[in-house]
């Protein structure tokens, strides 16, 4: 059995696309520039800077386009090098461009055992575009060349108008129905469910029977607060430029073109995640970034069993997590926040409040409270130079717990190897912990309740 050693999301640099869908987040955040940019070394260099030799091991890469992932002329040619590695490979597509998937069959079969096709079903613009006919062509071939698929569908509003359509055809064509994912409306933060009527669109959603939807609705702005691998077992890669990030709200802090011979860096982001939820948690979640949470595998999510899309080798590959063929390094703190429903972030910051850390953050955090009308109960710092009338010591801070029934302590530190550092220290006391980042979210989800504007 081939275990999974890293997951690497890359971004490849083409924002042209032959349809225009309404939901699509590159034209709700107007990143449609329509450009196929080139890549700056051969093929060859690029897969073997991404080699399993190079990973520790063999590992899962992940290409998608900001526009249409096939449309480069040298995306087959990089998906053959990506294999050829020993790698297993995603490319999620719009399935329109039927060329390259009869290039894609044209590749040794034992590599196409090793590569799994993400079919975007966008019902409005392939009907728009006469191209439903390719579409389920393309389906067809690529399930009839061992190539391991899914179809998916962004669901929104003009599909529910539609659905009873879109059922009759997906049965007619692939012979069952496609997996259906929650569409953000990315306008304001927090984000929105697309949608004009959120209790119609999760009833229609739970009746398409789509694992992916129950995951991806269930996921949608619950804010994560265990400990995270991202930036050790997973990635997010640049692939125009080389520059490697631990997730998608992290800087750049690596290129992996600089030195391909060198070890790429593990740093996981531990418990100081800076986003408001998993917003690709169908991918890097299942796959194990965060051993602490019992979720569905990548392939429960997305087989639909009885539409045979997935091999047996396919299957067992996606059933291994992260956590399997790495090293665990970190303490579990059993007393991490945890968001289940949009009322937990209320709940969260009714409770007593004391803010750990009296540095940058801790200011920041504490003025934010403070404008919102809570008012934290202490401040402490281990530095005996920022304790005051007003800042007390951790020990003080760890004596006086007694006081409050479960107090939530904030870690407010920026470094995330001192944030778990300070996560562990607290792990076994009688208190909710959790970080800036988690309370900078339940303020933003609170004030929208509110209806206020409030941009952190």
């Amino acid at each position: 059995m081939i275990l999974t050693k890293k997951f690497i999301e890359c971004t490849v640099p083409v924002t042209a696309c032959n349809l225009k869908c309404e939901y699509c987040y590159v034209i709700q955040e107007n990143r449609r520039t329509n450009n196929i940019e080139e890549l700056p070394y051969s093929i060859e260099f690029i897969a073997k800077a991404l080699s399993p030799d190079r990973l520790g091991g063999v590992s899962y890469i992940n290409l998608c386009g900001a526009g249409e992932t096939l449309l480069p002329h040298y995306i087959i040619d990089l998906i053959e090098k990506l294999l050829v590695t020993g790698n297993f490979v995603n490319v999620t597509t719009n399935g329109t461009l039927s060329n390259r998937f009869d290039e894609l069959i044209a590749l040794d079969h034992e590599l196409l055992s090793r590569l799994h096709i993400a079919f975007s079903f966008h019902y409005d613009e392939l009907t728009r575009t006469k191209n439903l006919k390719s579409f389920f062509r393309n389906v067809d071939i690529v399930n009839k060349n061992s190539i391991s698929l899914v179809v998916q569908c962004n669901l929104c509003d003009s599909y529910i108008e539609r659905i009873d359509e879109i059922k009759s055809i997906c049965v007619e064509n692939i012979g069952g129905l496609p997996q259906f994912v929650v569409t953000r409306k990315e306008g304001e933060i927090p984000f929105t469910i697309y949608t004009e009527n959120e209790k119609e669109y999760f009833t229609m959603g739970k009746h398409t029977e789509s694992n992916l939807f129950d995951f991806t609705y269930d996921s949608f702005n619950k804010k994560r607060c265990h400990y995270c691998y991202a930036g050790a077992w997973s990635y997010k890669l640049i692939l125009k430029t080389g520059e490697l990030k631990r997730c998608y709200a992290e800087p750049v802090f690596y290129n992996i073109y600089n030195d391909i011979s060198e070890r790429i860096p593990e740093y996981p982001i531990g418990y100081n995640c800076k986003s408001d939820y998993c917003v690709n948690a169908s991918h890097f979640l299942t796959l194990g970034t965060m051993p602490d949470i019992v979720i569905p595998s990548y392939d429960k999510l997305r087989n639909r069993k009885e539409l045979l899309w997935y091999s047996k080798k396919m299957i067992d590959f996606f059933k291994q997590r992260l956590f399997e063929d790495n090293t665990i390094t970190h303490e579990r703190a059993n007393n991490i926040a945890i968001i289940e429903y949009e009322d937990d972030y209320v709940e969260l910051l009714d409770k007593k409040i004391i803010i750990y850390g009296a540095g940058n953050y801790g200011g920041i955090i504490n003025k934010k409270l403070l404008d919102n009308g809570i008012k934290p109960v202490l401040i402490c710092d281990s530095d005996p130079k920022k304790q005051d009338n007003q800042i007390v010591s951790v020990e003080k801070m760890k004596s006086s717990l007694d006081e409050y029934d479960n107090p939530l302590i904030v870690v407010a530190i920026k470094d995330d190897k001192i944030v778990n550092e300070v996560i562990y220290t607290l792990k076994d006391l009688n208190a909710e912990l959790c970080t800036y980042y988690t309370v900078e979210t339940a303020l933003r989800h609170i004030n929208k309740a509110r209806g206020k504007n409030y941009g952190i």
